[in-house]
């Protein structure tokens, strides 16, 4: 029901049509926008603020086939074992990488694609006011049921909240489904405040010498298997997704200076720049959190972690035009 929108959630509300407007209630399960009109659904106390610009630009274009793709991925992702399957093999490095800012960075935080949660359950153990949005519903219903986040279905490139509305934005694991990294950063950009905080995968060149072996190891492999055309049996065995399930084709590693460069672009100054090695095993443990700290490097590492701090003395615009 409508009454179930969090009054907090909605104060920090800006239509992603007009940018304008803030919304209100309607005595259906809708919200409007008080500027332009634009209604919202409400589904299960969950607002839908999902917007694609309409227009002729190829680039905008090209970035809504991107979102809808993630929205389907995602949610069928969210409605099998896959989360749980990226739990067990990341989610060592996702908690301790998580905790860190939960009890380094001030509230009230935003978690840029939150998904269902994997960052979220870290920080409501230390901030009362977190929020969040992610593309695809059923992960964003998840994440509320599980965490109690203040969240809403949203496209990356259009985020429903105001300027400045949070003192810290994080984001884990989501850059790396986006082609367009200047717009999502430069929303990332406008709603924050202070702080911007993100954890990725890295490029191969930042990969340790065991890793490239064992990812060497891994190509041969698997082109040896498909030359005796073993490969799509095992993956029948195995129900492994090649496209379009488990994986979003837009996944990439990602270079830590295009990202540095598109912070500074959009007016922070990155005050932290290290690298994770995450340990393949996959089952959690105690010695695994240990070990995987112990790792942490200034240059090499399966993943890069960012902290930026908005420059007072920068000039550059941080958002970006509708």
């Amino acid at each position: 029901m409508v009454t179930q929108i969090n009054q907090r959630l909605l104060e920090k509300l800006l239509c992603p049509v007009c940018h304008e407007g803030t919304f209100r209630k309607t005595s259906q399960n809708m919200l409007i926008c008080e500027a332009c009109g634009r209604l919202f659904p409400v589904i299960r106390g969950i607002v839908d603020l999902t917007y694609f610009p309409e227009g002729g630009n190829e680039a905008i274009a090209f970035d809504n086939i991107q979102a809808q793709h993630e929205r389907y991925v995602h949610d069928r992702r969210a409605e099998d074992d896959y989360e749980e399957h990226v739990i067990k093999k990341f989610g060592d490095k996702t908690e301790v990488i998580a905790t860190g800012w939960a009890k380094t960075f001030p509230g009230p935080i935003l978690d840029f694609g939150c998904g269902t949660g994997q960052v979220c359950r870290f920080l409501k153990k230390y901030h009362d006011e977190v929020y969040g949005f992610d593309i695809s519903p059923i992960s964003v219903r998840q994440n509320v049921k599980d965490n109690t986040v203040l969240a809403v279905v949203a496209n990356a490139f259009c985020v429903p909240f105001k300027n400045s509305a949070f003192e810290t934005v994080c984001c884990n694991g989501t850059l790396h489904h986006l082609v367009d990294l200047k717009r999502a950063i430069g929303e990332m950009a406008r709603v924050c405040k202070k702080y911007i905080v993100i954890s990725e995968p890295c490029v191969y060149n930042y990969h340790p010498m065991l890793l490239r072996i064992k990812r060497h190891l891994r190509i041969a492999a698997k082109s040896l298997l498909q030359f005796f055309g073993l490969l799509e049996i095992i993956k029948g065995m195995y129900k492994i997704c090649s496209s379009g399930g488990a994986v979003s084709k837009y996944e990439r590693p990602l270079d830590p200076k295009d990202i540095v460069e598109l912070l500074k672009q959009a007016g922070f100054k990155v005050t932290r720049l290290s690298f994770w090695t995450n340990l393949n095993w996959r089952q959690r443990s105690h010695i695994k959190k240990l070990l995987i700290r112990m790792m942490v490097s200034k240059r090499v590492g399966t993943h890069f972690e960012i902290h930026a701090e908005r420059d007072e003395d920068s000039h550059s615009n941080a958002s970006i035009s509708p």
